[in-house]
């Protein structure tokens, strides 16, 4: 049988070393810009949060006020709730 000769390659062509390059520096990009999208994600998800604490204080604050009402958000007008009409 005949031996096939085996010759030692020490770097790969620089075409396929920019290809990997690119494709590396994608992934990393791509990585980076998830990452800021999580932490956008938790500081509105925190702010979410927050609003809907306020929304919930206001509520008793109106309904304190006003009784157990609905409001409407176009104009503030004021209805009786279907359970307030029973009385």
């Amino acid at each position: 049988m005949k031996k096939v000769k085996e010759t030692k390659v020490e770097k790969i062509k620089a075409e396929e070393l920019e290809n990997l390059q690119a494709i590396v520096q994608l992934i990393n990009q791509t990585q980076l810009s998830i990452g800021g999208l999580e932490v956008q994600k938790m500081e509105l998800l925190g702010k979410l949060d927050k609003a809907k604490e306020e929304l919930n204080v206001f509520q008793v604050n109106l309904e304190k006020s006003y009784g157990n009402v609905s409001v409407s958000l176009v104009d503030g007008t004021i209805a009786e709730n279907a359970d307030n009409k029973e009385d």
